[in-house]
């Protein structure tokens, strides 16, 4: 049984479950029995994911080693790779395989996009297909994360970049992003 807060969203035959917490984080989800925080999954995952939020900045600040502590010591690359780490410890923390895209909910292919700005470019290879997006965003001044799903329909992005990439549509996101 699902929280009284969670929603489903429906997605080529497959329920991805969205449940917020207090914290103003989400997650999608799928039938978490036999996961280790299958008794009080949402729990478990609001204490996980900030951590795996820092985790994956730290890794590639690797201040110890460089002495850099902030976001902004970082090259363009860099923070490229943060993505990839979220990518990786996210799908560790959900205990889902990888997909065709980044990893695979309920049978359904889907990408992450990762943000310190929270302005999320999705691929044409992902809005064409409208699939399912988890768009995570973090803020290194204020210490908070967050973690939401929204369907890449081409209504809900703006004018693609010189690669074809498109942002999600502020009025899209408030409207159909699941946080």
């Amino acid at each position: 049984m699902l929280p009284s807060y969670a929603r489903v969203v429906r997605y080529a035959g497959a329920s991805l479950y969205i449940g917020s917490w207090a914290s103003g984080f989400s997650s999608a989800r799928e039938d978490t029995r036999g996961h280790p925080c299958s008794n009080g999954w949402h729990r478990c995952a609001s204490r996980k994911f900030p951590t795996l939020i820092r985790e994956a900045i730290d890794f590639v600040l690797d201040p110890v080693r460089t002495a850099r502590t902030q976001l902004g010591d970082l090259d363009k690359i860099e923070k490229t790779f943060i993505g990839l780490k979220v990518e990786h410890f996210v799908r560790d923390m959900l205990d889902v395989p990888k997909g065709v895209r980044d990893l695979r909910i309920a049978g359904v292919d889907v990408d992450i996009k990762y943000s310190v700005k929270g302005d999320w470019m999705i691929p044409p290879e992902t809005f064409s297909r409208e699939e399912p997006c988890l768009v995570i965003a973090s803020d290194e001044n204020t210490h908070q994360c967050w973690l939401g799903l929204i369907i890449a329909r081409q209504a809900y992005l703006n004018a693609p970049n010189r690669d074809g990439k498109r942002s999600v549509s502020a009025a899209a996101f408030r409207i159909y992003c699941g946080w």
